[in-house]
């Protein structure tokens, strides 16, 4: 759809990398929509960094939202 196909896609040598990393955290949470339904889980995977053409971006972005500041 782009033409870029030939460039991105996949990880090969010689390709450009984006790569995101997770953190899986264990714990206890609880996560609550807007209807008030409610799911428990025993872990949460938040954003830890991220390769964009071999550069480390860390996720400290004020616009990254920590999901442990929304779970009770």
């Amino acid at each position: 759809m782009l033409g870029l196909s030939a460039r991105l896609g996949h990880l090969a040598v010689g390709r450009v990398a984006d790569i995101s990393v997770q953190d899986l955290r264990p714990g206890n949470f609880t996560w609550r929509d807007n209807s008030g339904d409610q799911v428990q889980a025993n872990s949460v995977i938040s954003p830890a960094f991220c390769l964009r053409a071999g550069e480390v971006i860390q996720a400290d972005s004020p616009a990254v939202v920590r999901p442990m500041a929304l779970a009770s």
